[in-house]
């Protein structure tokens, strides 16, 4: 018989939904940058840092070499989608893992597996071997590498800060992500043309490099659950747990469907930035970055706001506006209006993601947190496969087309869902 998992000795109960009638008045605290102020969490955010500065710098220097090799938007949305599909296969796997052993070791296995693949990727363009084939292998390897990374490093934080410090640093690590996407893919579109893609991509190496040594300034922290069985059990263990917890499945499809049908847009920007506005690699690093702008606030709003704030309002909000976003971006005729809805669709999704992964971690209990994660972070996978139907779409309707009915459709389906489950809007 299996053993039941232990769980943490921080264990946390539930965060109960809000009485009917407590007054929801959204408050800003003061103390944005609170979670910095603890070490082995500081540590983490600046991993954070150079690895999610070497992500961004990939995304845009692979589908802007994809699209150059191709001039296919389908075959720049294959290529994106070989990332997503073993996201979505491994995602669980990754979980289990990052409950069973110590997740600063399972990060820094990872980081260093990461940059071996981009390095490798850098051998071939600097060889003038590069083929799009090789993009689509080194992508779906990346994505089998974030599989495994990513719900580490999103239930890590957790055993780092307090309870009351958990949203605050949700949001600051989303800021940190968005100020790489602020800054790298501008840089990378400058470099392109500068030093040439293989030599950003020797660049991106060195940020593994650092992301890893900062990852070794961290203790190990304790495991959460001991003497597992198998690793098949705890994946089955986990989806049981999340079927019986109602509000967890309603997050969790909260995450995966606006994610699916509108985010995968931002996987056609190339497309938008040479095919729409007749841009460079540069004009695409612009349009990347004001994307990161607008996410960088929407993070900096979240972490001003204070535990007593109505977070499943802020939520559902947050999802329709992002919904609406797209298609004013998709729809923009000019560069200027283009870029204002890059801007306001960074600040709608950073609203919409942050409080729905704040809100999942409050409620998870501990010792299934790693796989209540790792289902969240399969949105990272969908996020790429749905750029496949996007960019079928694209390529026999336009660009703008596909927004409209990417965007349109997650607008309808937060609405949707908002209407059907009111207690969502609810919880706190």
């Amino acid at each position: 018989m299996a053993e039941v998992p232990r769980p943490l000795a921080t264990e946390r109960p539930p965060t109960p939904l809000a009485v009917a009638g407590r007054p929801s008045a959204l408050t800003l605290g003061a103390g944005i940058f609170d979670s910095l102020g603890i070490r082995d969490y500081r540590w983490l955010w600046i991993s954070n840092l150079f690895s999610f500065a070497a992500m961004q710098m990939n995304f845009m220097t692979r589908g802007w070499l994809a699209f150059e090799i191709t001039h296919s938007a389908l075959a720049l949305a294959v290529v994106t989608g070989s990332w997503g599909i073993p996201v979505v296969a491994l995602s669980l796997f990754g979980g289990a893992l990052a409950d069973r052993v110590r997740k600063r070791n399972l990060l820094v296995i990872t980081q260093v597996a990461g940059g071996l693949i981009v390095l490798w990727l850098a051998v071939m363009i600097a060889t003038d071997r590069i083929q799009v084939w090789h993009l689509a292998l080194g992508a779906a390897l990346n994505g089998a590498v974030m599989a495994f990374n990513m719900p580490g490093r999103s239930s890590i934080v957790s055993e780092l800060v307090p309870r009351e410090k958990l949203m605050n640093a949700v949001a600051l690590n989303s800021m940190g992500m968005n100020l790489t996407r602020i800054g790298a893919p501008a840089l990378a579109g400058v470099l392109v043309g500068i030093i040439g893609i293989a030599n950003v991509y020797f660049l991106m190496v060195g940020l593994y490099i650092l992301a890893v040594a900062a990852l070794l300034m961290m203790p190990t922290v304790a495991l959460g659950v001991e003497h597992r069985e198998s690793i098949l059990r705890d994946v089955a263990e986990g989806v049981r747990y999340v079927r019986s917890q109602a509000l967890l499945v309603m997050l969790l499809v909260l995450a995966f469907v606006p994610v699916l049908f509108g985010q995968s847009i931002q996987s056609l920007l190339p497309v938008f930035a040479k095919a729409e506005l007749h841009l460079g690699p540069a004009g695409l690093g612009a349009m990347m970055s004001a994307l990161g702008a607008g996410a960088l606030l929407g993070s900096l709003l979240v972490a001003s706001f204070t535990s007593s704030a109505p977070k499943g309002v802020l939520m559902l909000a947050g999802g329709l506006a992002f919904g609406l976003s797209v298609v004013l971006f998709g729809n923009a005729p000019w560069l200027v209006l283009a870029l204002a809805g890059l801007v306001l669709m960074g600040v709608t999704s950073q609203v919409y993601m942050t409080l729905n992964t704040t809100i999942l971690q409050l409620q998870a209990d501990p010792a299934y947190l790693g796989r209540v994660m790792s289902i969240s972070m399969m949105t990272f996978g969908l996020m790429p496969l749905g750029a496949l139907p996007m960019g079928a779409i694209a390529q026999g309707f336009g660009a703008p087309v596909a927004a409209s009915i990417g965007g349109g459709l997650a607008a309808i389906f937060v609405v949707g869902l908002t209407i059907l489950t009111p207690s969502l809007r609810r919880v706190r």
